[in-house]
């Protein structure tokens, strides 16, 4: 499971860096929540450095809108989140 999530958050970051920031927002939002969940931390300095600078970016452009979406991939299971990752955009 931790591997995978590594690999949905590599598909977010890549999704923030080409302007889908709803699609990045949800897939991180729903990672971080199954973490939580799992009660799983992981802190990498270099992995956090680049969620600095894509996800809570790509949040941010949301604007008010970011939290909502953030909440959308929070109330997705595992699975979905995977599903999701591997859609085409």
């Amino acid at each position: 499971m931790l591997e995978t999530s590594f690999e949905v958050q590599g598909v977010a970051m890549s999704a923030a860096g080409n302007g889908d920031d709803r699609r990045a927002t949800r897939l991180w939002g729903a990672i971080e929540a199954a973490w939580e969940e799992r009660d799983i931390s992981v802190s990498v300095p270099f992995w956090d450095d680049l969620i600095a600078g894509h996800i809570t970016a790509a949040r941010g452009r949301l604007g008010g809108e970011g939290d909502d979406v953030w909440a959308e991939g929070g109330s997705l299971s595992f699975d979905e989140a995977v599903e999701l990752a591997l859609l085409e955009s």
